[in-house]
């Protein structure tokens, strides 16, 4: 956790508190399930007063959209770290695959939850916040970009960027998914090697390709 240089004791310390609370609730809902979780659960794993809860959340919605940030907030920084570096547009999308997929690995319990009781998958915004839906934005823009990257040197077929990251996140949670609904005992990430393979042979123009043996769709 990084803090600015002019922070305040109590920022720090606030900043603090609410990991903590962000943390205790992450793991009573992966448990729990969003719905049966309560605060008195929460407060008594993150070893507070459900009192103090309510000093740095409005409701258990906004908490949930707390742990919901805070995952998104890694992951965003990972994927644009990868996007900003001067590896290869296809080892880019490779690291972002593999980004992904070990995200959903670590938080495959909360996960099952976020399917279970959202099915829709967008990302939901508590109260009014645009917190979560401005995080999911900045992911789809890095790996849009990384596609676009890739299609001006001409590794990628031409499409639009956005509808084609939009895509990629889809065949990612699509594993997760199937991981939970199968009972699958095979790590997230092993998926990867298959998953790169259906991306890369679908973003390859048609020379490549062709040069590489997979056959043209028809």
């Amino acid at each position: 956790m990084k803090f600015p240089k002019n922070a305040t004791k109590k920022q720090v310390l606030g900043e603090f508190r609410t990991g903590g609370i962000v943390a205790a609730a992450k793991q009573v809902i992966a448990v729990k399930g969003f719905a049966a979780a309560t605060m008195d659960e929460i407060a008594e794993a993150a070893q507070i007063a459900k009192g103090t809860i309510y000093l740095y959340f409005k409701s258990k919605n906004s908490l949930f959209e707390a742990v919901i940030t805070s995952i998104m907030e890694r992951l965003v920084a990972q994927v644009q770290e990868i996007q900003q570096s001067s590896k290869p547009p296809k080892e880019k999308i490779r690291r972002i695959l593999k980004a992904m997929l070990e995200m959903l690995d670590a938080e495959q319990a909360f996960f099952r939850v976020y399917v279970s009781e959202f099915p829709c998958l967008l990302p939901r915004s508590a109260e009014g916040s645009t917190t979560v839906i401005d995080l999911d934005q900045d992911f789809v823009t890095a790996i849009a970009e990384v596609l676009a990257e890739g299609m001006q040197t001409g590794d990628f077929i031409t499409e639009e960027p956005r509808k084609v990251a939009y895509v990629l996140r889809g065949m990612t949670r699509a594993v997760a998914i199937h991981k939970m609904i199968e009972h699958s005992s095979e790590s997230v990430l092993a998926a990867l090697p298959l998953l790169s393979n259906l991306v890369f042979q679908g973003l390859a123009p048609p020379l490549k390709r062709a040069k590489s043996g997979t056959p043209r769709p028809r």
